[in-house]
């Protein structure tokens, strides 16, 4: 019998590669979103609307065996922290308590490495790494793991977090995508000096460890940090990022101080601590204890993310 499972948030970036990837596995996919859009792969669509302490999951949680929880509110510049309190806290909570009462037996919850903050004296971070979430979003998203290990405590149901740093893939949102195109359009970039050392993960890569923490006996209760398999600075991400177009990396240097406070001035300070600092992760726990590697190296990742559409 094939296994059952709902993703939320799947006409997102994540949640469609994660349908097509559950669907190729075998499995029976569910997927939830505010309209209940059709999503590929998916044997079905289910609207739940908006994502709160009040969502009615009652028909998308019936018959499901595992849970894949996806949705929620990412880093959104002047969003309030009662939106995130809201969505990603509240929202997570709920739907814990339902699929606790349906009887699902595995809870997936994509958290971040934002929940352990920064380490801009370097240092990488693990699961043991304490939580010192610095932005309204990790904290968010710290309060929501507790709150979905609050919900399974004494149940049948088990859970397991998987928190990882930025996501690149094929047109992914956020600052990858905006690299890819200053890239393309010839642009110079005063990031010649970014050279601190930070982890990434494809989206292929993502997707593998979604669907082991889904599956694995010895993922049940745990949380795990994930990674690529090398860590580059900015300058050399940007370099990956013009090998593949096939273009010249036009990087000129600046000093970092400077970059920063011209960051802070036009209010984009948090993008550029993303850019210049570093933010190491030592994923070993997730391979020693469920077997995962990164299907794909950083190199062939970018280059996919870069010419795939």
């Amino acid at each position: 019998m094939k296994v059952r499972i709902l993703v939320t948030g799947a006409t997102g970036y994540i949640g469609r590669a994660c349908v097509r990837a559950f669907a190729a596995a075998g499995w029976t996919v569910r997927a939830a979103s505010r309209a209940g859009d059709s999503v590929e792969g998916a044997a079905e669509g289910v609207a739940i609307g908006a994502l709160s302490g009040q969502t009615d999951w009652t028909d998308a949680l019936c018959g499901v065996d595992v849970v894949l929880h996806l949705a929620g509110v990412a880093h959104r510049p002047q969003t309030e922290d009662r939106t995130y309190r809201d969505v990603n806290v509240d929202g997570t909570a709920q739907l814990a308590r339902s699929a606790v009462r349906a009887g699902v037996l595995r809870f997936v919850f994509l958290s971040s490495i934002s929940v352990h903050g920064r380490r801009p004296g370097g240092g990488r971070i693990d699961e043991a790494t304490p939580l010192a979430a610095e932005d309204a979003y990790g904290r968010s998203k710290a309060n929501a793991e507790r709150a979905v290990a609050d919900a399974a405590a004494g149940e049948r149901m088990t859970w397991t977090v998987v928190r990882p740093p930025l996501v690149y893939g094929p047109a992914a949102p956020g600052n990858f995508r905006r690299l890819v195109g200053l890239v393309r359009r010839g642009v110079p970039l005063p990031l010649r000096g970014a050279k601190a050392p930070r982890s990434y993960i494809g989206l292929d890569n993502l997707v593998s460890a979604l669907i082991c923490a889904a599956t694995h006996p010895a993922a049940a209760n745990r949380a795990f940090v994930v990674a690529d398999d090398e860590d580059v600075g900015t300058a050399d991400l940007i370099r990956l990022i013009s090998d593949a177009m096939g273009r010249p990396a036009r990087l000129w240097w600046i000093p970092e101080h400077l970059l920063r406070v011209v960051a802070a001035v036009v209010g984009r300070g948090g993008a550029a601590e993303r850019l210049l600092d570093p933010l190491q992760v030592d994923c070993r726990q997730i391979m020693d204890a469920l077997g995962w590697q990164p299907p794909l190296g950083l190199r062939e990742g970018v280059r996919r993310a870069v010419l795939l559409k």
